[in-house]
């Protein structure tokens, strides 16, 4: 029935890439980036909603399994303003023999960034979150839990 579990190793690998362009005379940059990961979550990006493994009811280490995705555009209006957009999502899951944990998220930002004077920068940032959970347990559909917000933040910075 019960024992100590034993060692397991988790693994992660990621890839990214960044393509710079001018468009109408400006600069632009997108950026794409993903990430498998199973049993190392934390190279998904932060997500407090899941576990590196959990341990299945015969002391079998069972490590969680999940991906992410990236994807952002940054375009430089002018030597003070540039605009980015950006949207990621994770997803994860964890199977044990009576136990199915699926927790996902999306996030999308959208911001402005001013710089009316050398080393001062002032922006506005617009984030729309989503979190959503499914489970199953012994084989009964747990609810679909759903979060979601947004928020804007206004923001100064200064280099010295």
């Amino acid at each position: 029935c019960c024992g100590v579990p034993g060692d397991s190793y988790g693994w992660a690998i990621a890839a990214g890439a960044e393509y710079r362009t001018k468009i109408a005379g400006y600069f632009g940059r997108f950026i794409f980036g993903a990430a498998y990961a199973e049993g190392a979550l934390s190279y998904l990006g932060a997500f407090p909603f899941a576990t590196d493994y959990v341990v299945d009811s015969d002391a079998t280490l069972v490590r969680t399994k999940g991906y992410s995705l990236l994807a952002s555009y940054e375009h430089v209006w002018s030597d003070r303003f540039k605009s980015t957009l950006t949207v990621s999502g994770i997803s994860t899951r964890t199977k044990t023999r009576e136990m199915l944990w699926a927790p996902s998220a999306v996030l999308a930002t959208a911001g402005v960034e001013y710089m009316p004077a050398s080393g001062l920068t002032v922006g506005l940032e617009g984030n729309y979150y989503r979190d959503m959970a499914r489970a199953r347990y012994f084989g009964i559909d747990g609810e679909k839990s759903v979060a979601e917000f947004a928020k804007v933040k206004m923001y100064a910075r200064r280099k010295f």
